[in-house]
């Protein structure tokens, strides 16, 4: 029976000390695309997760997207898809498109939360990250005030005088 248990005891002991307690994943920074979008057409938004943990993370964890207050999207991502999963003080950009069909024109505040799957986060306070964009009337052109872009105005000129220099050659 003795024999039994300090053999199960050994077996335990190892998984006991690689166990997840004590991971600390952060959400570092949210960087957006672009600031605005045109309504219906999806905003790139990268979470930069940290390990702020003693060891390396190979786990799996959520981000949770909110729009003013609101959940409009889950993704979860899985850590060891890496060669060695996210190392100590390690950190990696998860990509997402959102959707913004159906979200009002004008400013909004997103929020992107983290929550690990299978483990215990003992720091939740560095979960979330926040970020502010503007979603634009369907019709309209991120940056457009009626004015000729420069560089299209660029190329017409270099096109007008490319045809009057073909011309003069011409004419000699």
């Amino acid at each position: 029976m003795r024999r039994s248990f300090l053999l199960m005891s050994l077996l335990i002991l190892p998984l006991i000390a690689v166990s997840p307690q004590g991971t600390d994943l952060a959400i570092e920074k949210v960087v957006l695309g672009d600031a605005s979008v045109t309504a219906g057409e999806v905003l790139e938004v990268t979470t930069v997760v940290r390990n702020l943990g003693p060891t390396q993370y190979a786990g799996k964890f959520d981000l949770l997207y909110y729009v003013d207050g609101k959940m409009v999207d889950r993704v979860r991502w899985n850590a060891s898809k890496y060669p060695e999963g996210m190392p100590k003080g390690g950190q990696q950009g998860y990509i997402h498109h959102l959707s913004t069909s159906g979200m009002a024109v004008g400013e909004h505040e997103l929020a992107v939360r983290m929550e690990l799957v299978g483990a215990s986060d003992p720091n939740t306070g560095n979960n979330e990250g926040r970020a502010a964009f503007t979603v634009l009337p369907a019709g309209s052109e991120k940056g457009s005030s009626g004015e000729i872009p420069l560089q299209l105005l660029i190329g017409v000129l270099a096109i007008a005088v490319i045809l009057a220099l073909v011309l003069l050659l011409r004419r000699r």
